[in-house]
């Protein structure tokens, strides 16, 4: 078990990261994806009334 895990450690891959640095770009394409893939329709906007806030 631990010589697959070693296996898996040296064979992974971050597609977030080229040149060692993270690629913001490629990291928003992702996430913008993923939203549409999951389907998450905005709420409409409400405005935020509390009437009776304690600190």
């Amino acid at each position: 078990m631990r010589a697959d895990a070693e296996q898996l450690r040296a064979n992974r891959h971050n597609p977030f990261i080229v040149d060692g640095k993270v690629d913001c770009a490629r990291v928003v394409e992702f996430l913008t994806d993923y939203n549409e893939f999951l389907y998450h329709p905005m709420k409409p906007h409400r405005p935020f009334i509390e009437k009776d806030m304690k600190l």
